[in-house]
């Protein structure tokens, strides 16, 4: 059973991924300060597959420990949007860049990781539109620190690849043919999937 450890779950996208998780029976760890609450993981408490850890991803110590043994990171933790960073830049900045670093200084070679990225890397773009080919073009602080933060983890993919140490750097777009109920989302990345 592949062990999973997810930063910053307990916001959006974590409360999506999380019950596909534990139904397929993935055993998940969650690594999550909590800092705007965490009632979507209520509801997994007592699922066995199921485990929290309440912390920082600045905090390295902790975040080392909670890396340790798990067989994929996604790293979802972050300071999200143009209002939360420009209200406080230093956090912005010490939680999706630092922060990242951490995630990715805490790896070993045989872990797999899934970075999690954003739209706003690529700022404005023609027609509004962007693909993967789309070049990174921040406007916002978010997008910027989000950016910065992607490079990190390519970093690492460079300096480690001889090893066996896998990567995902990913940014989902949603399929706008589709109904908004019916939406699915694409999501690329570099890399071999799970």
């Amino acid at each position: 059973m592949k062990r999973i450890l997810i930063t910053g779950d307990a916001g959006y996208i974590g409360s999506v991924l999380l019950p596909l998780l534990l139904k397929e029976n993935f055993k998940v760890t969650v690594f999550d300060s909590l800092l705007y609450g965490g009632s979507s993981l209520l509801p997994y408490i007592s699922n066995n597959n199921f485990s929290f850890i309440k912390g920082d991803i600045r905090d390295k110590g902790l975040l080392a420990k909670a890396v340790k043994n798990k067989d994929i990171i996604i790293h979802l933790a972050a300071i999200v949007g143009l209002p939360a960073c420009n209200k406080d830049k230093d956090l912005a900045y010490s939680t999706n860049v630092q922060g990242t670093r951490n995630v990715v200084n805490c790896l070993s070679p045989n872990q797999y990781l899934i970075h999690a990225s954003t739209v706003s890397n690529y700022g404005a773009s023609p027609g509004n539109t962007c693909d993967e080919k789309t070049p990174l073009r921040p406007v916002s602080y978010y997008g910027k620190t989000k950016t910065e933060a992607g490079k990190i983890v390519m970093e690492i993919k460079l300096i480690l690849s001889c090893n066996k140490m896998k990567l995902e750097n990913l940014t989902a777009f949603p399929d706008l043919e589709k109904p908004a109920d019916e939406t699915t989302w694409n999501v690329l990345g570099v890399g071999k999937a799970i």
